[in-house]
């Protein structure tokens, strides 16, 4: 029997064990995971199918909390008026799209009737009050 392994067909893995180091620097700059395929010359599918490698799978985590830190730590800059020019409409933007950020909107009850329902009650509360005001 022959001791090599079995030719599975296509072509061989360009992944390299290094490239776990070179992820968490790349996304450490604020860069997307899905661009790390071109700082090294490979497809993003590539870079997908790499993830099967448990310690490049471990290496995408840390940079995507790599990466969610450089992009906080710009907007703590831009906030705190130390970066010039810095547009923070673009920032939110790209936080909302990249981290999923999202408006909160608190709510403090319940309705148990329809908005317009109860602003006209509100209204007709407010009638009533300035005529016993009168």
């Amino acid at each position: 029997m022959d001791s090599k392994k079995k030719n599975r067909g296509g072509r061989p893995t360009k992944y390299k064990p290094e490239y776990c180091d070179a992820l968490i620097e790349h996304m450490a700059k604020g860069y997307s995971f899905e661009t790390f395929g071109a700082s090294v010359g490979v497809w993003t599918s590539s870079t997908y199918l790499w993830l099967k490698h448990p310690k490049f799978s471990e290496a995408k985590k840390e940079g995507e909390a790599r990466c969610r830190l450089w992009w906080e730590k710009l907007g703590m800059g831009g906030a705190s008026g130390h970066l010039k020019n810095f547009n923070a409409a673009a920032w939110i933007f790209n936080m909302k799209n990249r981290f999923h950020w999202k408006d909160r909107i608190e709510s403090t009850g319940h309705l148990t009737v329809s908005p317009h329902e109860y602003l006209v009650g509100l209204i007709a509360k407010k009638q009533e009050l300035s005529e016993e005001d009168e």
